[in-house]
């Protein structure tokens, strides 16, 4: 019997958010990710699709990604995992 539960796989987003990622900034329920050049919609659909409990959606440009999270403890916990993945 299969579950309905979305798996979560982070490892690919860990990989290429420390390759992309430049800097986080955490505001109340948003997470702002800046990445290099030309790499936001690229960590963004990687994020999308990663199914991370934390993220409602994003919203990507070349270099910024705005990240929704359902609440602020969610984007707190979320701003901590994307600090350690930048490392």
């Amino acid at each position: 019997m299969m579950s309905d539960a979305p798996i979560v796989d982070t490892a690919h987003v860990q990989e290429v958010f420390a390759e992309t990622a430049v800097s986080i900034t955490r505001v109340e329920f948003m997470t702002i990710v800046k990445t290099t050049q030309g790499n936001g919609n690229r960590l963004a659909a990687i994020i999308d699709d990663a199914n991370i409990p934390e993220v409602v959606a994003t919203l990507a440009g070349h270099n910024t990604i705005y990240v929704t999270s359902p609440s602020v403890t969610a984007a707190e916990k979320l701003a901590a995992d994307f600090d350690n993945w930048m490392q």
